[in-house]
């Protein structure tokens, strides 16, 4: 006798269906918590090598870096310009030779070399900076692109030590002399996602943000005692933290 074949029924495939949407539900999420945990590692990874940069540069020359164009952000990194990516979309970028502190850590013995330690620069989060409270992606106020393709890196500096008239300290625009600094060393910030000086600078009339990190106006921050910390700025302050390098300043 031949056997009857049976079909799945319109009931099954829907049960079916909504079994996986809600497995979807479950695991995207999962998914995206876990990625963003991962950036969040490397970014931090990447700002306590670059602020051991920055601390062995200010010990050997008694003085913090700077870089005469763009001081903020051209302390270290890529050639503005030379950021591109490849075939398999991973950023290649050429070292600036300019930039005070790419020689405490970019490996130059080789092109390629070169090119991968230059990344460190790079946060894998960083997605450029946009007008606040608006989409990046429509409100992108560096044509679409991140910071580190824009500016040869990610991070933004304490523009109070790299600017001694921007400090009170100077009639000239001077990085300051690591002797000039008085602040506890585990409450100064070096540089950090920009989202600290964003979120914290009240002089700027347009609102800007570059929260990165899953929680808004929050972003990691090195210190000058080499340590790294995620501190949220979403009172515009920073908190126990100080962009001042002198105290009572």
């Amino acid at each position: 006798m031949q056997r009857q074949r049976r079909g799945y029924t319109i009931l099954e495939i829907a049960i079916t269906l909504l079994v996986v949407a809600v497995l979807m539900s479950l695991l995207i999420p999962l998914l995206q918590a876990a990625r963003s945990a991962a950036q969040g590692s490397v970014c931090s990874a990447n700002l306590r090598q670059i602020g051991v940069g920055w601390i062995s540069y200010a010990q050997d020359r008694e003085s913090f870096p700077r870089h005469a164009g763009l001081p903020e952000w051209g302390f270290g990194g890529a050639r503005i310009g030379s950021v591109v990516r490849d075939d398999s979309g991973d950023l290649v970028a050429t070292a600036d030779p300019n930039r005070p502190i790419n020689e405490y850590i970019v490996d130059g013995t080789s092109r390629e070399s070169a090119s991968a330690s230059i990344r460190v620069f790079a946060c894998p989060a960083d997605a450029g900076v946009w007008v606040r409270d608006e989409s990046p992606q429509s409100a992108s106020i560096l044509g679409g692109r991140s910071c580190f393709e824009s500016f040869g890196t990610s991070y933004r500096a304490n523009p109070l030590l790299v600017d001694a008239h921007m400090a009170g300290l100077d009639i000239e625009s001077r990085p300051l002399k690591l002797a000039e600094v008085t602040q506890t060393a585990s409450r100064l910030v070096l540089l950090g996602d920009p989202i600290w000086l964003y979120a914290t600078d009240q002089s700027e009339g347009t609102k800007l943000d570059a929260s990165w990190h899953s929680r808004p106006l929050a972003g990691h921050v090195a210190l000058l005692d080499g340590s790294v910390r995620f501190a949220s700025f979403a009172d515009g302050t920073l908190g126990t933290l100080s962009a001042e390098p002198r105290i009572g300043d």
